[in-house]
């Protein structure tokens, strides 16, 4: 079973959970209705009747399952919450052992080079003096830099760990590549 396999497993199961707790917090808020449609909304609690005790009981019970009610909500947003990560996991990572995880890191990889030589095409026209047109995601990067870094430009350590990123993409293609070469 690969590993994408199993998250999508994990994912399912998450999905399931959060199904089943709607269900119980859906069966529990009816059970705590039931419960009190005999007593009228407002209705007081009649302080020495013989119906005290069970009034107090049943308005108590229902409470509880209210909270229990709650509990199960929570408990089933949290599932959600948790198949949302997974998700994203499964569409964002690539898996070492995808059929085609190469060539996926081979994308990302020419995607990283691109973005690391306009970011040195970028820096060094700043260093010129010269104009250059910038998209909007690169203003706002540029513009925060220049409140924190006093300067108009990328951060050195953008750059360094952008090379880092594309060096540790590079040894995963050759260790994969050598894998697969080896299996067949």
């Amino acid at each position: 079973m690969t590993r994408r396999e199993r998250k999508e497993r994990k994912l399912k199961k998450r999905l399931e959970w959060a199904e089943s707790r709607d269900k119980k917090a859906d069966q529990t808020i009816k059970s705590a209705d039931k419960l009190v449609e005999g007593i009228p909304p407002g209705q007081p609690i009649l302080v020495g009747h013989h119906s005290e005790k069970r009034h107090r009981n049943t308005v108590k019970r229902s409470n509880n399952l209210m909270h229990k009610s709650i509990e199960h909500s929570n408990m089933a947003e949290y599932h959600r919450d948790k198949a949302d990560n997974l998700k994203r996991q499964l569409n964002n990572t690539i898996f070492s052992d995808d059929p085609d995880a190469i060539e996926r890191l081979q994308k990302k990889l020419e995607y990283l080079e691109k973005g690391r030589s306009r970011m040195k095409e970028i820096n060094a026209a700043f260093k010129k003096g010269k104009e250059i047109e910038l998209s909007e995601s690169e203003k706002k990067v540029l513009e925060s830099n220049k409140r924190v870094w006093n300067g108009y430009s990328f951060m050195p350590y953008e750059l360094s760990n952008l090379g880092q990123r594309i060096r540790s993409i590079k040894k995963r293609i050759e260790k994969l590549t050598e894998k697969r070469a080896n299996r067949g």
